[in-house]
């Protein structure tokens, strides 16, 4: 079993910096996220760039495919979900300065979110740390634990969408159970 290291496609983001990507579930497009808040579609097997959703925003800072793939959900300063075959904006979970919703937590970015494998639930995490899991099809949210003293790095789900696990910057890795 061996690597083949060699380079597939460079993709260039205008600014250059990229936060985030995402495969389709299919594998055959990328998601990409920057800095500037756009993100860009490409093929996987060409290279080339599909579209760019229009700016909404800061909104490039962590990229989730939906599981069936029709949907893109990013995150920043809000929730943005983009419907895939039309590149067009779906809807907004918009938290602007009033962040309350991150255990009283104002003003952060949502820095990372995921999407269980079976659609059912949306988890995110922010800047002071904040967690919230959401019921994917009503927008409920279903728990918001407290437990990192800063900013959530990284949060994902168990294959078996029994279990997430948040990561954050003061070096604590939690593992929490998803309400049935």
């Amino acid at each position: 079993m061996g690597c083949n290291r060699e380079e597939i496609h460079t993709l260039k983001e205008d600014d250059g910096r990229v936060f985030s990507v995402a495969f389709s579930p299919d594998g055959r497009t990328l998601a990409s996220g920057g800095f500037n808040g756009v993100i860009r579609l490409w093929h996987v097997a060409t290279g080339k760039l599909i579209f760019t959703l229009p700016k909404r925003g800061a909104n490039g800072y962590s990229i989730a495919y939906s599981p069936d793939g029709n949907t893109i959900i990013s995150s920043g300063l809000g929730i943005q979900c983009w419907d895939i075959e039309t590149g067009k904006h779906k809807e907004l979970i918009d938290f602007g300065e009033n962040m309350q919703g991150f255990n009283g937590i104002h003003n952060c970015m949502i820095n990372f979110i995921a999407i269980s494998t079976d659609g059912k639930f949306e988890v995110d995490g922010g800047e002071m740390g904040g967690i919230r899991l959401w019921d994917y099809e009503t927008g409920e949210v279903k728990l918001n634990p407290s437990g990192h003293k800063w900013r959530v790095s990284s949060c994902a789900f168990s294959p078996d969408g029994t279990t997430f696990v948040t990561a954050s910057f003061d070096g604590t890795i939690l593992l929490w159970d998803v309400p049935q």
